[in-house]
């Protein structure tokens, strides 16, 4: 039964020593959330921590392979600082001084890889992703010409009025899912509106009341103008002046509408010929006509 198949690379300096190995590893068994988040953690540590003395310990039979209790107590003691990255704080997407743009971009894509791939798609995957974007998105404000070479590199136009849809299409691919990528700017474009700081996005969209789809719904609702008052008909013909008087035998109640129709008389007069007052819809109909 094969759990996995890989390719390793080993790297030397000297053409003896391996320095370094380089693994491409494929599981056929999908790892648990708790080791995922473990494996996030000790890759965010790697970045800034010394390199640690101890090696990791082989998964011969997979990543889900139970640890012994042994195993766990040495792996708390050993690289505290990895495990405390597991925390959802320090999970979080985080911008860091010393990367390029570009460098950026790639750790977003990186963690937005994973939300591509159905079978390891999770909310906190998808969170984490988003905050990377969100922080990638900062880091592009701070230098716009790097960002501009990014996107013509990627062939992604600028879009004035969707700021955001850029930086989801450059971290997501542009052929991903056109509606999810849509809620994705949303996400994005809300939480700069709300000023959210860099690293802070996943908390943010944990404690917002419907996770992603409230913020979605809240950032197209904060777009929707506010519409303006309508005046009726009714009110914009009782400012205006009467073009003439006239006396009837039946006539409706004062401030009422009626319709009156009307013969061409002598020159410059009409002759009155009927009312129509039943009809409320011919009436709604004439003013709104007059009005309009």
């Amino acid at each position: 039964n094969t759990l996995y198949r890989g390719i390793l690379m080993p790297f030397s300096s000297d053409e003896d020593t391996i320095d370094f190995i380089y693994g491409v590893i494929n599981w056929k068994e999908l790892v648990d959330a708790e080791m995922q988040a473990r494996l996030h953690a000790e890759i965010e540590a790697a970045r800034v921590a010394p390199r640690a003395t101890p090696s990791a310990p082989a998964w011969a039979d997979g990543p889900s392979h139970a640890l012994t209790e042994a195993d766990t107590d040495e792996d708390l003691d050993r690289d505290p600082v990895a495990l405390e990255g597991a925390d959802r704080h320090e999970d979080d997407a985080r911008a860091w001084p010393e990367d390029s743009l570009a460098d950026q971009l790639t750790l977003a894509q990186q963690t937005a890889a994973a939300v591509r791939t159905a079978d390891t798609r999770s909310r906190a995957t998808l969170y984490r992703a988003l905050a990377r974007a969100h922080d990638f998105a900062a880091a592009a404000d701070a230098d716009p010409q790097g960002y501009a070479t990014l996107l013509d590199t990627a062939g992604i136009a600028v879009q004035l009025r969707a700021p955001m849809t850029p930086v989801v299409k450059l971290v997501f691919g542009a052929d991903y899912d056109k509606t999810r990528l849509t809620e994705y700017a949303a996400v994005l474009a809300h939480a700069r509106r709300m000023n959210v700081a860099t690293g802070g996005l996943r908390v943010f969209l944990e404690s917002f009341d419907g996770g992603i789809k409230g913020v979605v719904k809240a950032e197209r609702l904060a777009r929707t103008p506010v519409a303006k008052p309508r005046t009726t008909p009714s009110a914009m013909l009782a400012k205006r002046p009467a073009l003439a008087s006239v006396t009837l035998a039946t006539a409706p109640h004062e401030g009422d509408y009626v319709v009156l129709l009307a013969r061409s008389g002598a020159p410059g007069t009409l002759d009155i010929v009927a009312t129509i007052s039943d009809d409320s819809a011919l009436t709604e109909r004439a003013m709104r006509r007059a009005t309009s």
